[in-house]
């Protein structure tokens, strides 16, 4: 192996590590995001919580009131006692901070996992890092691509708007240097696809409907459309668990509902989006 060889592969492992990077970065500003929600009402969620306080006090304060007037009424225990076991009722401005712990959905639905202590370094430095993609080690990566597959990793890379689509999509799995798509392999070469063997043409319309989350209609064509339909099949990548004999992960995504859905239930008819 050359030394130029070398230095290409060095600067591949660098970029595969930018995109670790990016995403470990961009799961942490999610989990900030959170933590300044939390941040953000607790001025007004301490108020209503000391109001609710009060509130449960002055009842508890005319209930013993009222027990006491009804003991000069009657003097029997079953009168005193049922006033003073009423309980306060649970639809009266409830607290609100139990709530709060729930709203954190995002960290039990990660792709490549919980961020690991040793990877807490590679984030203080990933504010400078989040560039690399100019620099020559990300160049050699995207290099090694046809234009056409090129300009759709290099948005896997850049996306900072959720354009991308990490559900049912394609990922890169940095352990095995492989595409994957649901639990299957996938092979990009040259501007083409291969899935379980087979060669689907690589066209704009098939990579729109394959890694974005809205792809644009005016680029694909029936056959994309077709070729998606097996490719979504043969990886099993809108199965829960991926797995088969499992019922379909729907969500609420317009690339569901209006996409994948209707191409796997072809009595609701192909729905144009």
């Amino acid at each position: 192996m050359d030394n130029k060889e070398m230095k290409l592969k060095r600067r591949i492992v660098q970029a595969r590590k930018a995109i670790q990077q990016k995403y470990n970065l961009l799961k942490a500003n999610r989990f900030t995001r959170e933590l300044e929600f939390v941040q953000t009402y607790k001025p007004l969620i301490e108020p209503l919580t000391n109001i609710q306080k009060k509130f449960e006090t002055k009842r508890k304060i005319k209930s013993e009131k009222m027990v006491k007037g009804e003991e000069e009424v009657e003097k029997t225990p079953k009168r005193r006692s049922t006033p003073a076991a009423r309980p306060v009722s649970p639809h009266i401005i409830p607290p609100l901070s139990p709530v709060l712990p729930q709203r954190k959905p995002f960290l039990d639905t990660t792709v490549i996992g919980e961020l690991q202590p040793e990877e807490e370094e590679h984030l203080l430095s990933s504010s400078k890092d989040s560039s690399l993609l100019d620099e020559p080690g990300s160049a050699a990566f995207l290099e090694q691509y046809a234009p056409l597959p090129r300009i759709y990793v290099e948005r896997m890379i850049r996306d900072t708007r959720n354009t991308i689509d990490t559900t049912y999509g394609i990922h890169y799995d940095i352990d095995t240097d492989k595409w994957t798509m649901g639990n299957t392999p996938v092979d990009i070469q040259g501007e083409d696809l291969i899935i379980n063997g087979v060669r689907y043409k690589g066209t704009e319309g098939l990579y729109e409907l394959i890694i974005m989350n809205e792809p644009d209609p005016h680029l694909i064509t029936e056959q994309d459309e077709a070729n998606y339909r097996q490719i979504v099949i043969a990886t099993n990548a809108a199965r829960r668990s991926y797995n088969p004999g499992e019922q379909l992960r729907g969500t609420r995504s317009r690339k569901y509902t209006q996409i994948i859905k209707p191409l796997l239930c072809p009595h609701l008819g192909w729905l144009k989006y």
